[in-house]
């Protein structure tokens, strides 16, 4: 990746967290239209809930309303014309450690911070973490259908990586964007009959024995830990929980199954 930065600051001590938010054309969805009220709305609850040295970062191709204490660096038109999620590839990219810092933490600008995030943050020695979740066969399931016995070749460590929240030291992992080519993921993604774009890209690559969050650290999916009547209640371990899918926290669906988001995102900002 070739790439300036409209601001090259990069403190080795503070530790950049990055989001992206990129112009996805008429045919995204669109509650998945996000603008930059969405950035600033995940600086204000990171602030809030993590007390480390830290700076925001926002990868984007439209600057225009950002919180001005948000570092800008520019997304390719070449990433930004990729389908569905796969820009995010470009966060593997060695040039990361110049323009972002030496450590990196991605979260989606779907996410609700509930918690302080300090506790989430490994130690030095570790280069990668991203958060994980169960993917379960019932063989009854793999008996009759050859999608689910492919799927269970694909997840076959029993957990399904997801980009919403990733954490590295910068370029630690770079085989995933020097290696990246647009057909072979999506052939991977169809081969295996693998749900995702990125992540699934990710896990092709970097293989089952990664470092994971997962309910247990207090980072929950919205879809699948929150199903259901469950989607009520907040978790008392929560420390934030990932949207993704369909799911955004501004709906207002999605705000009227589960007030507790309004007294940790700041919707009124909207």
């Amino acid at each position: 990746m070739s790439v300036s930065c409209v601001d090259e600051r990069s403190d080795s001590n503070s530790l950049g967290v990055v989001c992206m938010k990129w112009r996805c054309g008429s045919n995204a969805p669109q509650h998945k239209k996000f603008t930059a009220r969405h950035v600033n709305a995940l600086k204000h609850m990171v602030d809030r809930h993590l007390s480390m040295p830290h700076h925001l970062v926002c990868v984007t191709d439209d600057p225009e309303g950002l919180d001005p204490e948000i570092r800008v660096l520019p997304l390719s038109e070449a990433y930004r014309r990729l389908p569905k999620c796969y820009p995010k590839i470009t966060l593997f990219s060695a040039d990361c450690r110049r323009l972002v810092g030496d450590r990196l933490l991605y979260i989606d600008l779907d996410a609700v911070i509930t918690a302080p995030l300090d506790p989430l943050i490994p130690s030095d020695e570790v280069e990668f973490m991203i958060h994980a979740k169960p993917v379960k066969f019932r063989i009854g399931e793999l008996l009759r259908s050859r999608t689910r016995r492919k799927q269970k070749k694909f997840y076959r460590s029993g957990v399904k990586y997801n980009g919403g929240l990733m954490y590295m030291r910068t370029g630690s992992r770079s085989e995933v964007f020097d290696s990246f080519k647009i057909d072979r993921a999506r052939a991977i993604a169809e081969r295996f009959h693998a749900r995702g774009s990125d992540q699934v890209w990710i896990q092709h690559c970097l293989g089952l024995n990664e470092r994971t969050w997962g309910r247990s650290e207090g980072v929950h999916s919205y879809g699948s830990d929150l199903s259901g009547k469950k989607r009520a209640y907040l978790p008392g371990d929560a420390r934030i929980v990932l949207f993704g899918g369909r799911y955004t926290p501004s709906d207002a669906g999605v705000l009227e199954s589960s007030p507790w988001i309004a007294d940790h995102y700041p919707v009124d900002t909207l």
